[in-house]
């Protein structure tokens, strides 16, 4: 009963009546196939499956992942933990004192 809910699940992963199916699935030969398998990050036993899709790769695919705000966000909460750092260390370590160049370079840093 189990091995044919199973098959039921990847037969509409493949039919892409499903996106994706998170549960106890043998990863096997002819599975990998038609469907992506994710690895896990801790053996539990436990996957996510997803259907096959063919993507351009190219130098820039790294910012695929997020939208063009959530990478403004991230860049605007890099420099505003850079720019709290530096208010709390310039008083007191000799590091973070200097012209305003190397100061900016401190920050990003």
């Amino acid at each position: 009963m189990l091995i044919i809910l199973l098959l039921l699940i990847l037969f509409r992963l493949l039919l892409q009546v499903f996106d994706a199916a998170v549960g106890d699935i043998a990863i096997v030969t002819d599975r990998t196939k038609i469907v992506d398998f994710t690895q896990p990050y801790i053996e539990s036993g436990l996957v996510v499956v997803a259907p096959v899709k063919k993507l351009k790769s190219h130098a820039w695919a790294f910012l695929r992942p997020f939208t063009p705000m959530m990478w403004g966000v991230t860049a605007f909460f890099f420099l505003f933990v850079g720019a709290v750092v530096w208010i709390l260390e310039h008083r007191s370590n000799d590091e973070f004192r200097g012209p305003p160049k190397e100061q900016i370079v401190t920050v990003l840093w």
